[in-house]
């Protein structure tokens, strides 16, 4: 469970004015905080402290869980970061390893699919990353992809090509098990290869995710 907990913070400015005195709250998990306040006020100083780049002369913040930044110029002239490297920074391992593998595999993709869920969305922008690729929304991959979707998106690709299909589990098991007649289970992520001949498809490659941490490496 995520938790930012701050405690009698205390700073006070280099000319002896103090800025931020007593300062005490909570944001449990699930909970969406906003931190207002005029020009001058402290929050980006509050801010900076609750994500330690500034020590507090008094008090302590306390806190579970992961702890994503987005910095105030991101983007700007001021910042060269980009909101996808702010994303990447955060993204679980088992996300990132498998951009890695897949590159370090040397494979290339006809195309990229990805479900319009956030997750799913983010998961392809994270995964192409190391692959140079650019994923396309596609809405039949939210739910209920079956078979017939399948086999659609497959018999689109051109000889010996490949594409990479990023969606949601239980959907992806079933149709792999559809096609290939193999039983996988996708709740802790991993990559499936499967290849089409005619109606039917071929199960060629099954990587979990301790694997393609060992091939990103």
């Amino acid at each position: 469970m995520g938790f930012v907990d701050v405690s009698a913070v205390r700073h006070t400015l280099p000319d002896g004015r103090v800025l931020l005195d007593e300062v005490s709250f909570r944001v449990g998990d699930g909970v969406r905080a906003a931190l207002v306040g005029e020009n001058g006020a402290g929050k980006t100083t509050l801010l900076r402290i609750i994500g330690g780049d500034l020590e507090p002369e008094a008090g302590g913040v306390a806190r579970s869980g992961g702890l994503g930044v987005m910095r105030q110029f991101i983007g700007s002239v001021r910042d060269g970061t980009e909101v996808r490297d702010l994303l990447l920074d955060l993204s679980p391992p088992a996300v990132r390893d498998a951009g890695r593998a897949l590159a370090a595999l040397e494979l290339t993709f006809q195309a990229v699919y990805t479900s319009p869920k956030v997750r799913a969305r983010d998961t392809a922008l994270l995964a192409c990353e190391a692959l140079g690729e650019e994923p396309i929304v596609t809405p039949v991959l939210a739910e209920d992809f079956d078979l017939s979707d399948a086999r659609d998106l497959l018999l689109g690709v051109e000889p010996d090509g490949r594409i990479l299909v990023v969606g949601h589990n239980p959907d992806f098991a079933q149709v792999v098990h559809d096609l290939t007649g193999a039983r996988v289970d996708f709740k802790k992520g991993g990559v499936a290869g499967v290849r089409l001949e005619g109606t039917r498809g071929e199960l060629v490659a099954l990587l979990r995710p301790r694997e393609l941490d060992r091939i990103g490496v």
